[in-house]
């Protein structure tokens, strides 16, 4: 996937430039990335299936609070276990 990717903010939030390559290196893509399966239930991202944006199955605000809500959390566990995450709003709507 592209190194950078800029995310819109949700309203009231600057954008986020999402540093997508540093991600890449410390966690599998079905941990964000996900699917439909055949049944129509999401399933999580496997290797060969094609990636799209949010808002290609999401309505944009709730992806986004979706999404607000999966990174906050992986960087406040990441975080307690004594490393380098940010989590204050500044930190990545900068």
């Amino acid at each position: 996937g592209p190194a950078t990717i800029t995310i819109k903010g949700p309203k009231g939030k600057k954008q986020v430039e999402f540093k997508h390559h540093v991600h890449q290196g410390m966690m599998d893509c079905g941990a964000c990335h996900h699917s439909k399966g055949a049944d129509g239930k999401q399933v999580a991202f496997q290797k060969g299936q094609k990636i799209e944006g949010c808002a290609s199955c999401h309505e944009l605000g709730k992806a986004s609070d979706n999404m607000h809500k999966n990174c906050k959390g992986c960087h406040a566990d990441e975080k307690k276990k004594g490393k380098n995450a940010p989590t204050g709003c500044k930190d990545c709507h900068k």
